[in-house]
């Protein structure tokens, strides 16, 4: 729980952007596309993009 805890933190903390995406793939299985799963507020600031606005495109 508490490992849980500190990736929370470093996650909402990190001055670095992150974004973590879903890979979408054909039905070959090559990637074709990707969907936003989460991203951190250091993502918000450097780009503009609110979590609520691209979650899930």
């Amino acid at each position: 729980r508490k490992l849980e805890t500190d990736y929370a933190t470093l996650f909402h903390e990190m001055l670095d952007a992150f974004a973590l995406h879903e890979i979408i793939c054909d039905t070959e299985g090559d990637p074709v596309d990707y969907r936003f799963i989460t991203v951190n507020p250091a993502f918000e600031r450097m780009t503009g993009l609110r979590l609520n606005d691209v979650k899930g495109r």
